[in-house]
């Protein structure tokens, strides 16, 4: 037959094997013939340790990254529930705000405009509001809620105090643009330097009254100050030399 004699290439491969550790054998060399035998099963035993190795770092990463995606998940349900939570509770302020019962009570009163300022520049609008169409309760609180606002987030409320002051449609009355004048310097709107400096210089144009240009002209003024002594605080100490 002529296939009966043939040998598999894993047979050579064992035959060789033994062939090699039968010569160590009879050589006297006992420790290499033991070295031999025992490599294959340590390269066994290294190949089932990569393989078991590489099993754990894929199943670890799948892992991480369904955790982050579950988190990631869960973060835009929290944040869209705080969202719509916020607005409901900024929506509550303005309405309290607004009642004609809270101007008997000034702690609930105050208490109120500092909440809805504390939302920051998203509640820069409804308070300019307030000061243009409260009364007089309502304007000081309205005033109070906008500084709490420019405080909390300024450069965004700023914006706000800024087109307020450098209106040129008349849209607000005077005495609006006078508080907010005087918000942007206690809050160091640093933007607000020129369109103060233009209101300045345009009282009549602006719809101020003669006799109550000179109270506004001051409150300019002092807004102004208080800018420049803002940045001057910001200023870099290497800067003043």
């Amino acid at each position: 037959m002529a296939n009966t004699g043939a040998h598999t290439s894993g047979n050579e491969a064992s035959e060789k094997s033994e062939a090699l550790i039968l010569y160590t054998r009879s050589a006297g060399d006992a420790g290499r013939a033991e070295a031999v035998e025992s490599a294959p099963k340590s390269s066994q035993t290294g190949a089932w340790f990569a393989e078991l190795l590489m099993s754990l770092i894929k199943t670890s990463v799948a892992f991480f990254l369904a955790y982050l995606l579950v988190q990631s998940v869960e973060l835009d349900l929290k944040r869209a529930q705080f969202t719509a939570d916020a607005a409901d509770k900024l929506k509550s302020y303005v309405i309290d705000l607004n009642s004609p019962e809270l101007a008997d009570n000034s702690e609930k009163s105050r208490a109120t405009a500092l909440a809805l300022g504390g939302f920051g520049s998203v509640a820069a609008y409804p308070l300019v509001q307030f000061i243009e169409h409260g009364n007089e309760f309502q304007i000081g609180w309205g005033k109070l809620g906008l500084e709490q606002a420019g405080l909390i987030t300024n450069d965004a409320t700023c914006d706000v105090i800024i087109r307020v002051i450098d209106d040129p449609t008349e849209t607000f009355k005077w005495r609006t643009r006078k508080a907010v004048a005087e918000i942007a310097g206690s809050v160091a709107c640093r933007g607000a330097v020129g369109p103060l400096e233009r209101l300045s210089a345009n009282l009549t144009a602006a719809g101020v009254p003669l006799g109550v240009q000179g109270d506004f002209e001051e409150v300019i003024q002092t807004a102004l100050k208080q800018i420049d002594r803002a940045n001057q605080r910001a200023r870099p100490w290497w800067k003043f030399w």
